[in-house]
């Protein structure tokens, strides 16, 4: 078994860029978010975080590009005469419909149980 022996918080953090001074502003379990300098040509960044489904980019003009080696999750940032603020989420697949049905099984369990509560009210 391997066991951490210091935790660090900066895991899933910037590992790589094509361009220098890319810096980064916050690092949580569910987001990065970098500061990339203007630049000339299109640069990638590559983060220490697994390139599971549910990545996706906002800010900016940048995409995710393909997994660096396969599994490192990399994003393109294209050319800019600005300084640009981006931010990498992530969100399980289908997190939102999860909690839809979960909020409407909740609220069908309410329903049935005041209905069944009040026939057998009635019954009385």
């Amino acid at each position: 078994m391997i066991q951490r022996e210091k935790i660090n918080n900066n895991v899933g953090g910037v590992v790589w860029s094509s361009i220098p001074q890319v810096t980064e502003i916050k690092n949580s379990n569910y987001e990065v978010t970098i500061k990339v300098p203007a630049h000339r040509d299109e640069a990638k960044v590559v983060f220490s975080r697994t390139a599971w489904p549910g990545y996706h980019v906002i800010g900016g003009q940048a995409k995710l590009a393909q997994p660096l080696r396969g599994y490192l999750t990399q994003i393109k940032v294209p050319a800019s005469q600005k300084e640009q603020t981006i931010t990498l989420q992530f969100e399980p697949p289908l997190f939102k419909a999860s909690v839809g049905l979960i909020s409407f099984s909740v609220m069908l369990i309410l329903f049935w149980s005041v209905g069944r509560g009040v026939t057998l009210l009635k019954r009385k």
